[in-house]
């Protein structure tokens, strides 16, 4: 009996090259799923921690409003400076943290919030200070200062409605973020105004002055037309103290210290910047001849409206002493 060739074996390769192509789909898919919702949980843990910090900044500016009749004009600018600085921080987290695209529309939102509260802050300090300082425009830049709060107030708030819909799609659990508010109760044009109006301390004042000259050595005693009687030395250390008794930061201030007598001397110093309350200390030294009286000068330019000039000049005579002066423990 004569057998046929044998039957064909079924090729299974094909079936085998479709599971494996579903089953890398799948895993592709699977991972594809899991890299956006770590993406999204990692942009939501930023947004928490920013708005964290907004919320901080809500509440010191609902002080700050607060106390706007009775705080000084140093204590609220360093106040918006705090404010400022922490909202900038906030600005640049939003603008670098990577966003998922599901996310897109939703964090346009939350940036627009934080600019404008950013944009809002910056307008309200320019305002309450040009107010105070008699700026024709400053009742302008607080009503925007208002409207462009309110706006991120809103933006905000949009962004949290559409929260539990964007978490959802990717099954992340949204974070539990603050309410916030920066356009409070007393963030109204009128009501600022009102308060800033009668809160003279926020007013502009300028003033500088020389608080002290102190020699090296020190003054004996004053001879009998009053000269003060300085210990025989060859030379003589000065140490001029000038205080920014303003209310306003000052910059570039301009120190002359002069001395005149056996000889003239004339020395001069620039001070960087100098904050409201502050005071700091130049020192000089000059060569003195015994028994040679000298006077002392020493001035600081006046700035620009100040309140008063009689304090930016310190006038006294001295003179050197001939023999050396013994203690009284060596006698």
């Amino acid at each position: 009996m004569l057998l046929g060739p044998p039957p064909r074996r079924r090729r299974r390769w094909p079936l085998l090259l479709a599971v494996g192509i579903v089953a890398i789909f799948v895993a592709v898919l699977v991972t594809n799923v899991r890299t956006k919702s770590r993406v999204l949980s990692a942009y939501l843990n930023t947004a928490s921690s920013s708005m964290t910090t907004v919320d901080r900044v809500s509440g010191e500016l609902a002080d700050l409003t607060a106390r706007l009749g009775a705080i000084e004009r140093p204590a609220l600018q360093g106040s918006f400076d705090a404010t400022q600085d922490l909202l900038a921080g906030v600005v640049q987290d939003l603008q670098q943290v990577e966003v998922p695209a599901e996310a897109t529309l939703e964090h346009a939102r939350l940036l627009l919030a934080t600019e404008s509260w950013a944009d809002g802050v910056d307008r309200l300090r320019q305002g309450l200070v040009g107010y105070a300082d008699g700026e024709i425009d400053a009742a302008d830049s607080i009503a925007e200062a208002v409207l462009l709060l309110r706006i991120g107030d809103r933006s905000y708030r949009s962004f949290v409605d559409r929260l539990p819909a964007l978490a959802e799609t990717l099954d992340t659990v949204p974070p539990d973020l603050p309410i916030i508010q920066l356009a409070g109760p007393l963030i109204n044009t009128d009501i600022l105004i009102a308060r800033v109006s009668v809160a003279p301390d926020i007013a502009l004042r300028r003033d500088l002055a020389i608080a002290s000259v102190r020699l090296d050595p020190r003054p004996l005693a004053q001879n009998e037309v009053g000269v003060s009687i300085i210990p025989l030395t060859e030379s003589l250390d000065l140490q001029v103290a000038i205080q920014n008794v303003g209310n306003e930061v000052e910059t570039g201030i301009e120190l002359t210290m002069r001395i005149s007598g056996s000889a003239s001397v004339s020395e001069s110093a620039t001070i960087p910047s100098l904050a409201a309350g502050a005071s700091t200390t130049e020192s000089f030294s000059i060569t003195v001849v015994p028994g040679a009286q000298y006077s002392i000068e020493a001035s600081v330019v006046g700035v620009e409206n100040e309140v008063n000039l009689d304090n930016n000049l310190f006038f006294d005579q001295f003179v050197i002493n001939q023999e050396r002066t013994v203690p009284d423990s060596e006698n």
